[in-house]
């Protein structure tokens, strides 16, 4: 563990945190274009409008590691049109921010997002008007309130921002001697919505900054900001993020990061490295091992904790470590891209701070240097891919199942109106999300014995299940291959490989929960992932859970259902497609279209009624599962500490 202070300034001045807002015209035409410059970019917000994206391209394709995504994509609820339009605002990982979102604000094309700074908050709106909304009054209205309502909400501390495409060519400005800009009377038209706009804002205490015109010399790109002594340094960005567009100059703001003595903490993971492991040796000491420690412990978990703790030594001593650092690397980097970025890095924060028009063509120099080699690289590894269809399968297929979703969390979640913006905050809110999936009703002896009479009696039943050695090489024959440990640290590829001279300790581990009706503890652990299902990224109560088990358990799992399932076979009906071997919602649809086709043919009526349990597993009640399989003949293998599986 390291740490490493968070600001970038080196003698306790001002650090600057850079904004970069443009209106693109555009990105879906270019989205590789786009991924391309997030990767490589200078700046720690990056704000667009009239983005034209939709829920086909995914924020983490387009962003990558480095940035959280904050969207407002054109849709029915805020335009006339359904293509087009759109905002994004992308804030750099290492900077705290959440979105602010309002029911009444869906109407408008427009983001709000607070930003952690050392010292304050900055509160900013990213917001396009289409020249068709210039003069609807609700939408105006709308977004005023928006800001009223931020500005009752901010610290006298704290700053707000609200930049976007506002399409109105017929304002003019002029500046003032704190670098504001005020409406000019004389050569401006105002218009009802304007004039509200501008009331607005005016109540709000934000004033206009952008002085910089386009080619007609007008100014459809504006930034309102809190009114202070000095206005904030907004100026024409050195190179455009992708592309140039006409009417709509690239600008960059700078925001004053005040330099605390903060140090944040870079971890280096050391886990095992499986890849390189000295199986064969680990194998012959494994044999050569002697077993009886386990054979002759009767309490399943000591036993249990005793074999986790004997494979870790062996693990130790035959599996080698690698230190992993968290990085932000892109996979097409190389470390002459990595050298140029860190110059375009360091030339960015010069001209900065001096701007003087040398140090404006040396960036420029080294910006075209690095997009040039990055797009050489992006090619060189989008051919690596694509040849990986050959050589590779599940790889091109886990390349392109990655860029059709999601991956990561925000930097900042929120649960039920709490906000959490550290690792550790953010796992005790899933933690409190997930626990209340869960639940533990305490029913009667009568009310089990009634929920399990809806389950046939069978005539026969097992007294034992075969455990021998064979039973116990075939079911890791089944065990998927994964270096992906649960919480015991033992992964699958490991117990497949070395299941050979496991088979004694192994055995014994699986007669004891049979032999007590004692599940082990250490084997109910697991770790959970949560996994996000639709909706708002940042909200826990929009993602589900699914946990990450141990491998002896699942070994385990394997070498009991075989047996079990056999025996229970004739009670499943027909048409159960879930959980059973060699079906699936493949073979469930393909049954049931075929049946909707034969009641088409035979010119029948055909009705369909679809269901879904809210968190069924979650909720599944072990006592009368338990009570159910007892009536399927299995009493024998579930004694009551089953109950608490």
């Amino acid at each position: 563990m390291a740490a490493v202070p968070i600001s970038t300034s080196a003698s306790g001045e001002e650090s600057l945190s850079h904004l970069y807002y443009q209106n693109v015209c555009g990105m879906n035409s270019n989205i590789d274009g786009y991924l391309l410059a997030f990767s490589g970019g200078c700046y720690d917000i990056i704000a667009l409008t009239e983005t034209w994206l939709d829920d086909r391209t995914q924020s983490s394709y387009l962003l990558g590691n480095e940035y959280n995504g904050f969207r407002c994509d054109r849709g029915p609820d805020n335009s006339r049109k359904l293509t087009g339009g759109g905002v994004l605002n992308a804030v750099r990982r290492t900077l705290k921010a959440h979105r602010i979102d309002d029911t009444t604000w869906n109407t408008l094309e427009q983001v709000w997002v607070s930003i952690e700074l050392t010292d304050r908050k900055v509160f900013l709106c990213v917001i396009y008007l289409p020249p068709d909304r210039t003069r609807d009054k609700a939408i105006t209205d709308t977004h005023v309130q928006s800001v009223l309502s931020i500005t009752s909400k901010a610290k006298p501390c704290d700053e707000i921002f609200v930049i976007g495409d506002f399409n109105y060519p017929s304002l003019c400005w002029r500046p003032s001697h704190d670098g504001f800009m005020y409406p000019d009377p004389d050569h401006s038209t105002f218009s009802i919505c304007a004039l509200a706009l501008l009331d607005g804002y005016c109540t709000a205490t934000l004033q206009q900054i952008n002085d910089i015109t386009n080619e007609n010399d007008r100014c459809l790109d504006l930034c309102f900001a809190s009114y202070r002594d000095v206005a904030p340094s907004l100026s024409l960005a050195p190179t455009p993020l992708v592309k140039a567009v006409p009417h709509h100059p690239a600008l960059t703001l700078a925001l004053k990061n005040n330099d605390c003595n903060e140090y944040q903490q870079i971890s280096y993971l050391s886990r095992f490295d499986f890849r390189r492991a000295n199986y064969s040796e680990m194998i012959q000491a494994l044999d050569n091992f002697d077993w009886s420690i386990i054979s002759i412990e009767t309490d399943v978990d000591i036993a249990v904790s005793k074999f986790s703790s004997i494979i870790s030594r062996f693990m130790e001593t035959f599996i080698p470590k690698t230190v992993r650092n968290k990085t932000n690397k892109s996979p097409w980097q190389t470390p002459e891209l990595r050298r140029l970025k860190r110059a375009k890095n360091a030339a960015f924060k010069k001209l900065s701070k001096f701007g003087s028009l040398p140090l404006r063509d040396h960036f420029r120099r080294i910006n075209i240097s690095y997009n040039r080699l990055s797009r050489r690289c992006y090619s060189a590894y989008r051919r690596r891919i694509e040849a990986k269809l050959k050589s590779d399968p599940k790889k091109f297929w886990n390349f392109v199942s990655e860029q059709r979703k999601e991956s990561g969390l925000p930097s900042t979640m929120v649960l039920d109106n709490k906000i959490a913006d550290n690792a550790a905050a953010i796992c005790n809110l899933f933690a409190s999300k997930f626990s209340t999936v869960f639940t533990n009703e305490i029913l009667t002896t009568e009310q089990i014995s009634e929920a399990g009479n809806n389950v046939p009696i069978s005539n026969g039943c097992i007294s034992s299940i075969n455990l021998d050695d064979n039973a116990i090489l075939a079911a890791a024959r089944k065990l998927k291959h994964s270096n992906s440990p649960g919480p015991d640290e033992i992964p699958a590829t490991l117990l497949k490989k070395c299941v050979l001279p496991l088979l004694v300790p192994l055995s014994h581990l699986f007669r004891l929960p049979l032999a007590t009706g004692k599940f082990p503890v250490d084997w109910k652990q697991a770790y959970m992932f949560p996994v996000h299902k639709k909706g708002d990224r940042s909200n826990v109560n929009d993602y589900r859970g699914i946990s990450a088990l141990c491998a002896v358990p699942k070994l385990f799992e394997l070498v009991i259902i075989k047996p079990i399932f056999s025996h229970c076979q004739h009670a499943i009906s027909d048409d159960q497609h879930g959980f059973l071997p060699k079906r699936s919602t493949a073979t469930n649809l393909l049954c049931f279209t075929s049946y909707v086709f034969e009641s088409f043919a035979q010119r029948s009526q055909a009705d369909a009624i679809y269901t879904d349990l809210s968190a069924a597993f979650d909720k599944v009640n072990h006592r009368i599962t338990v009570a159910k399989l007892e009536r399927y003949g299995l009493a024998a293998l579930f004694y009551t500490g089953w109950n608490l599986i």
